[in-house]
């Protein structure tokens, strides 16, 4: 029993594993493009979308002391229903880290659909700068322009941002801010085309129409490889809910049937391979059928 507790265990460290690499190569990715602050070490290893990041760029009005606590109490509950349902603490046990991060995919899904609104007004937001700047406007006002004829949410970030500016933050300072509650790389290279130009100089109007123009192109081809596998998310969903749906059938049906299997030496174990290699199999089989912008 405890080897195969710590043969599950290891298997979860692998697949959360999985998930920091792609952290990782997302910092990377900034650090290459200047766009991480210089941190401690302490402050580097929580700088991926601690909980406090998550409810700003969620646009959820809660601390991140309390979405801790949301998280903490969820795990909790999935640990005694999972343990009250299957008469069986490990099968509670299994269940702990999926009720933790329960909340942390919620949020995770308000983001993603947050950023797929900002990323295609983002289009706009550069045309729309580029021009006022192109007709020879300052950049202030054309951040209040694109706060006017954009709708929310991007809308309502540029008029967090000209409220931090007229409170008396530097341009800089305030696009810095934003980065932290927008979740878009583009928005990060267009906080970044400002800083640079307004070091060096340049024409900024020709960065920001083809930073539009290469962001049109991507929505393009992204939609057409996104219609092609669409048949392959469809089938990893019902490939996955599947076994729990016939499990839960099976217990109210007869709820004895199971017993022997969870009742076993080796049947938990069993059960906790069974969970995780469907979790990882559907989360690998979901991100080979989705692109994405990166």
């Amino acid at each position: 029993m405890a080897l195969g507790v710590l043969i599950f265990l290891a298997i979860m460290l692998l697949f959360l594993g999985y998930q920091n690499l792609n952290r990782e190569k997302e910092l990377q990715l900034k650090r290459l493009l200047g766009l991480e602050k210089s941190m401690s070490r302490k402050e580097k290893r929580q700088a991926f979308k601690s909980y406090g990041d998550l409810m700003a760029q969620a646009a959820v009005d809660l601390s991140g002391e309390a979405f801790f606590i949301i998280c903490i109490i969820s795990g909790a509950v999935l640990l005694v229903a999972g343990a009250s349902f299957f008469s069986h603490p490990l099968v509670g046990l299994i269940l702990l880290p999926v009720g933790y991060n329960l909340p942390r995919l919620w949020a995770g899904q308000k983001i993603k659909k947050r950023a797929d609104i900002m990323l295609e007004q983002m289009t706009v937001v550069l045309d729309i700068v580029a021009t006022v700047m192109r007709s020879g406007g300052q950049f202030v006002k054309a951040l209040t322009r694109v706060a006017e004829k954009v709708p929310a949410p991007m809308g309502t970030e540029f008029r967090q941002i000209l409220n931090d500016i007229n409170a008396g933050k530097t341009v800089s300072e305030a696009l810095s801010m934003a980065e932290k509650r927008i979740p878009l790389v583009e928005f990060s290279i267009f906080a970044l085309s400002y800083r640079i130009n307004s070091q060096t100089g340049g024409n900024l109007a020709q960065v920001y129409d083809e930073k539009s123009t290469d962001l049109n192109e991507q929505k393009r081809m992204l939609d057409v490889m996104n219609s092609y596998t669409s048949q392959g998310r469809t089938s990893a969903a019902i490939v996955a809910v599947m076994p729990f749906a016939v499990v839960f059938v099976i217990r109210i049906i007869s709820p004895d049937y199971l017993d022997p299997l969870l009742q076993t030496a080796w049947g938990p174990f069993v059960v906790a391979m069974c969970v995780a290699s469907i979790l990882i199999g559907y989360r690998l089989t979901r991100n080979m059928a989705t692109f994405t912008r990166k």
